[in-house]
């Protein structure tokens, strides 16, 4: 049996200058019906909506960490074999 994944806010999308945007006219869609049955509606809809922009905006943001993971690995790697240089000192710092 298929467990759908858990919806999870990033608070990174906060500090973009679209999030708010992408709230507001989500949240501004009609539903029609009960006041419990829109507010659930209106939520879905948001949860769509921000999966989307999120993808379109960050990207696979869980692959963009393990990559940026696997580089730092990589040039710590490098300063216990080779030591520590400016240049691996300063690329450590930027990873």
């Amino acid at each position: 049996m298929l467990v759908p994944h858990q919806f999870k806010f990033l608070k990174m999308w906060t500090l973009h200058e679209d999030y708010k945007n992408v709230v507001a006219s989500s949240w501004n869609q009609t539903f029609v019906g009960c006041p419990m049955f829109v507010l659930s509606l209106k939520l879905k809809y948001l949860k769509n909506k921000l999966k989307a922009w999120n993808k379109e905006v960050f990207g696979n943001v869980h692959e963009l960490v393990s990559q940026a993971e696997s580089h730092l690995n990589h040039i710590q790697s490098q300063l216990d074999t080779l030591g520590h240089t400016d240049t691996l000192l300063e690329q450590q710092k930027t990873a």
